[in-house]
């Protein structure tokens, strides 16, 4: 009896029996310098794999955090447990930018009149004067959810906010308290600077694993 193997399962074996080249996995994965090229490594190597884009204050995994470090062209390299896969990641770009983080207490022009605002922010900076933390302030004055935090932002780019706020914060220095007009949103503000400017980095990264048998 004649047996007909589908020519998917002998290619299926073909590839099986020839394991992938670390080295040259290594050697390729150096040559790699944008995101396309990244991208179309993936798509013809036929190994599992993903582009990360990487923030070095959010993320602080092993990986994430050796790779901030590395210099660049260097491969990070991980193996699994039972030593069946090795895990490579690589550098493709890295961009630095400038991070802020201030607390604020919102108030909204579409509900609060201009003058309502004015005798509520004059309370608030009272309030300061007085000893009261702008963290207990935000949680009992803030129209908005980070008063429930302290009004903490978090570390934010300065692309994220409108240019009229992020410009008053770059202004004034840490622990300063003042006051931010935004009228054509009707935003207003009592912002506190509570650290200085941070730079940031944000890397795009190429993570592949190699079956080792």
């Amino acid at each position: 009896m004649k047996l007909l193997i589908p020519l998917s399962f002998l290619a299926f074996l073909s590839a099986s029996q020839n394991p992938v080249n670390l080295d040259k996995v290594r050697k390729d994965l150096q040559s790699l310098k944008t995101t396309q090229q990244a991208q179309a490594y993936l798509s013809k190597s036929g190994l599992k794999g993903n582009i990360l884009e990487l923030d070095e204050i959010q993320d602080s995994s092993v990986a994430a955090v050796k790779l901030f470090k590395a210099k660049g062209g260097e491969l990070i390299e991980q193996t699994s447990a039972d030593r069946s896969t090795t895990y490579l990641y690589k550098q493709v770009t890295v961009n630095v930018s400038e991070a802020d983080r201030v607390q604020y207490i919102f108030f909204d022009h579409t509900k609060r009149t201009k003058k309502q605002i004015d005798s509520l922010r004059a309370v608030v900076m009272t309030k300061l004067k007085d000893g009261e933390t702008f963290a207990a302030l935000a949680k009992e004055y803030s129209m908005d959810p980070s008063g429930k935090r302290g009004g903490d932002t978090g570390w934010f780019d300065r692309a994220m906010y409108v240019a009229g706020f992020v410009s008053a914060v770059r202004a004034h220095a840490k622990g300063d308290v003042f006051l931010v007009d935004l009228p054509a949103e009707k935003w207003y503000y009592v912002v506190r600077k509570s650290h200085d400017p941070l730079k940031r980095k944000k890397m795009t990264a190429l993570y592949v694993a190699v079956p080792s048998k």
